[in-house]
């Protein structure tokens, strides 16, 4: 069991076979149940240089064994469909999980994909079908089944496919994902402190802590 996760490993397979990858044919394909991270639903991330506007979107990490060989062909073919003579080394939408470790939520033997949206926002549906405005609902952890489609593209010497992101349905709630930083419990189990200590003193000015910092 992901400790990243409240989820069971017997509900998590139960939810994969029962909601398998799917394509829809019309261009787009729907996922299997996986985790949101690093979502920008609403409002569009920070810019990457050189570009100027951010997008909206959210890494999709799939669970550890989930079946994506649809989605691996759809990328395929549309690798074919752009370069049907080879278009030398292209880059794949598909990560391994091992690159993200250091954030919460990734496993060893898992893959996600960095799914996108440059003009309008997805839109997203609860499990009733019903539109979710309330952001506090769409957050990093959260179960989804993403739509997505496959598009190829040729920046100079950075080309290849990846997803954009259509829509998103919110399907279960499970632990809320921070980035890297500290487990609380590990970082300050044990920590005891006198009331009448001021920890904060040890960088007082002239303190000798203090005066290694500029």
């Amino acid at each position: 069991m992901n400790s990243a996760s409240d989820k069971s490993d017997a509900w998590i397979q139960r939810t994969l076979q029962g909601n398998p990858c799917l394509d829809l044919g019309d261009g787009n394909f729907r996922t299997c149940p996986g985790r949101l991270s690093f979502p920008n639903i609403f409002s569009r991330s920070k810019p990457i240089p050189p570009a100027t506007e951010g997008k909206y979107g959210t890494n999709f990490v799939f669970p550890v064994g989930a079946d994506i060989n649809i989605l691996m062909r759809a990328a395929e073919a549309c690798a074919l469909d752009k370069w049907p003579k080879g278009g030398g080394k292209l880059k794949g939408p598909f990560k391994q999980q091992e690159e993200m470790l250091k954030y919460e939520g990734y496993e060893a033997g898992g893959y996600y994909i960095s799914a996108t949206a440059d003009k309008t926002p997805p839109r997203v549906f609860d499990s009733r079908m019903v539109p979710i405005t309330d952001e506090a609902r769409v957050y990093p952890g959260v179960w989804a089944v993403a739509i997505i489609r496959p598009f190829s593209y040729d920046k100079n010497v950075n080309k290849g496919v990846s997803f954009g992101l259509q829509g998103l349905m919110i399907v279960a709630d499970d632990k809320q994902l921070g980035g890297g930083g500290v487990d609380p419990q590990k970082a300050f189990g044990g920590v005891s402190i006198d009331a009448e200590v001021n920890p904060a003193a040890g960088f007082e000015p002239g303190s000798a802590a203090a005066s290694l910092f500029e």
